[in-house]
């Protein structure tokens, strides 16, 4: 019976190693897919209110190709000394390299509400790989 007591705590200790490893391949792999996102090829509008103290950012644009997903805007840091304004990307999560893939643009969005950093924001910039986008926020 020792024995049956012995093995049955290595099974346990083994199970408990696996879901250790399961649990770090998982966050590697959000990690990974956090890290690929990557500026869309272009914006065509963006627009920005103000509700309270509520604003929410839509923005649209187009990938170059095929095959991008997740679309959003990720927030950056305004030029130095720019305090009326807010700066974002429009990112998405691009094919994998060896997907096939419409070779055209399409069209992509993403719409962010977040509560505005401070009382005086006037404009957003929008960024993309090959153009930018500003516009006045409406609203307060």
């Amino acid at each position: 019976e020792v024995v049956c007591e012995e093995k049955h705590m290595g099974s346990r200790a083994v199970i408990a190693l696996l879901l250790v490893l399961a649990a770090s391949l998982g966050a590697s792999c959000d990690d990974a897919a956090a890290s690929s996102l990557k500026r869309v090829y272009r914006i065509d509008s963006c627009a920005a209110t103000i509700d309270g103290n509520k604003i929410t950012i839509i923005a649209s644009g187009a990938t170059a190709t095929g095959g991008w997903s997740n679309a959003q805007l990720h927030q950056r840091r305004a030029p130095h000394g720019e305090k009326n304004i807010l700066v974002f990307e429009l990112v998405a999560t691009p094919p994998l390299p060896k997907k096939a893939v419409v070779q055209t643009l399409v069209p992509v969005s993403a719409k962010l509400s977040m509560r505005v950093p401070h009382g005086s924001i006037k404009q957003i910039e929008i960024d993309a790989e090959m153009n930018s986008s500003i516009a006045q926020v409406i609203g307060r």
